[in-house]
């Protein structure tokens, strides 16, 4: 359902002094709301709010760089200022606020509602996001609109003038509408009032659950700015092979790498082979002189340390990882680059799980195993995945940095995960490329099936954990 047009919200009319009453009165919601604004947005971002209301949100952000509050009402603008006198406030209607500033996040909470133009807000939030920025958008969720009636009705809920009640499909509308695309969608509050030893648990594990979460009273997306065009600038390019006991593919490789960017690097890392693999990698080096090829050892053991290796030594603006079995072709990455590159997503990931997979490539028991890890995790990171264990991916080096940051203290054996969970948590738009999967003509696989499973499982958990029950 759309928009349409009507007298301002009644938050607006409610003087300040109500209107704390009434968020003192209803202080579990605001806060389960502001804990979780305060846990989406990392530090040190400029974050501006569109409907401030009384800055109590605001207020429970994390070292911000810049934080702006915008709302209708000059009293409750003066109020907020001295409960949050460390933050900036306007008084403006959010409708018609549009600044030169830009900002990294942009937080539209319980207030889309309300909007007699809500094509318009979005559209001046996105004049007003920067490159990278994210908008944050709560709503109530639609099936919420008798009860919530019932309570104004009854004395627990402060009265508003009809309301904009959007289902997915029509908030899905407006942001299309406006250039700006959903990177990730959830849900909270199965009870939003505080019962004791009741609220917590059920919002915290029961809320959180397929089904059961589409109850919820609050609906939240996080968007970003579509892209206009293709990058015009030139980037280089490293595609990172970690090779352990693959000496028979590593000249194939090499020779059907194709020209990825202005200037492709190849970086060949070796991992305690038991085969010539090293030697092969150096004497392919040596053979293709015209390319710009690397090789090094790595450190320690697995294929998530010999990733974070290559890209330490990597040079290129874009990484790509290729397994050097040959399973995925080398061609394949020209896919990855222009999905990068033309903005569509800032995290790559393969997925083998779309075309017809040859027989001897993956195990009946694997492919089980990686339709359930990929239905786990779609539910977790809150974007569809299809295939959460292919091992070619590509994101540039600010992307990956950001990443590393997130993701500290892993137990991710092969980086795949990791490289999932921290773009999720950072709201990056991951974006699947198909790839077709080939059987091995060379060596065995360095997966143990259960005991490498056992590990993703206890990732799945942690993650899980972090991502849909910390509230």
């Amino acid at each position: 359902m759309g928009s349409r047009p009507g007298p301002p919200p009644d938050r607006a009319v409610a003087t300040a002094a109500e209107r704390d009453r009434w968020i003192r009165k209803n202080r579990y919601y605001y806060d389960a709301i502001a804990a979780f604004v305060g846990r989406t947005i990392p530090a040190r971002s400029r974050v501006l709010q569109l409907g401030c209301d009384l800055g109590q949100l605001l207020g429970r952000l994390d070292r911000p760089a810049r934080v702006l509050g915008v709302d209708g009402a000059a009293d409750r603008i003066a109020l907020a200022q001295a409960q949050h006198p460390h933050i900036g406030f306007v008084a403006a209607d959010p409708e018609e606020f549009v600044s030169d500033e830009r900002f990294d996040w942009i937080v539209v909470a319980d207030a889309v509602g309300s909007f007699t133009d809500v094509q318009l807000v979005l559209e001046h939030a996105r004049r007003m996001l920067a490159p990278d920025g994210r908008l944050l958008i709560s709503y109530y969720n639609w099936l919420w609109e008798p009860i919530l009636g019932a309570a104004e009705i009854f004395g627990q809920k402060m009265r508003q003038r009809p309301q904009n009640w959007l289902p997915d499909a029509g908030l899905q509308t407006f942001l299309d509408l406006t250039d700006l695309g959903i990177v990730r969608r959830g849900n909270l509050l199965l009870v939003p009032r505080n019962i004791p030893f009741v609220s917590s648990i059920v919002n915290r594990l029961l809320a959180p659950l397929p089904l059961i979460r589409r109850l919820t009273l609050v609906e939240y997306v996080v968007a970003r700015t579509l892209p206009a065009a293709p990058e015009a600038l030139p980037v280089t390019c490293s595609v990172i092979v970690p090779c352990r006991n693959e000496a028979g593919t590593i000249a194939g490789l090499v020779d059907r790498m194709p020209p990825l960017g202005s200037r492709t690097q190849i970086v060949l890392v070796e991992g305690h082979s038991r085969d010539n693999t090293l030697a092969e990698c150096r004497r392919v080096q040596q053979l293709h002189a015209d390319k710009d090829i690397l090789v090094l050892t790595q450190p320690g053991i697995g294929k998530a340390d010999a990733v974070r290796a290559g890209i330490a030594a990597a040079s290129g603006d874009i990484l790509l990882i290729l397994d050097a079995d040959l399973s995925v072709a080398p061609e394949e990455l020209v896919r990855f680059y222009r999905a990068l590159v033309s903005g569509k997503g800032e995290l790559a990931n393969g997925t083998r799980l779309v075309y017809p997979v040859e027989r001897e490539a993956m195990r009946y028991l694997n492919r089980l195993a990686n339709r359930a890890f990929a239905i786990a995790f779609s539910w977790l990171l809150g974007q569809r995945i299809t295939d959460t264990l292919c091992g070619t991916k590509a994101f540039r080096r600010s992307t990956y940095d950001r990443i590393v940051a997130a993701t500290r203290d892993s137990i991710d054996p092969f980086g795949d995960f990791d490289l999932l969970v921290g773009a999720a948590t950072l709201d990056l738009r991951i974006v699947e490329v198909p790839v077709r999967y080939h059987a091995r003509t060379y060596g065995a696989t360095n997966i143990s099936r259960f005991r490498h499973g056992f590990q993703l499982l206890q990732l799945l958990w942690r993650s899980a954990r972090k991502l849909k029950f910390s509230g």
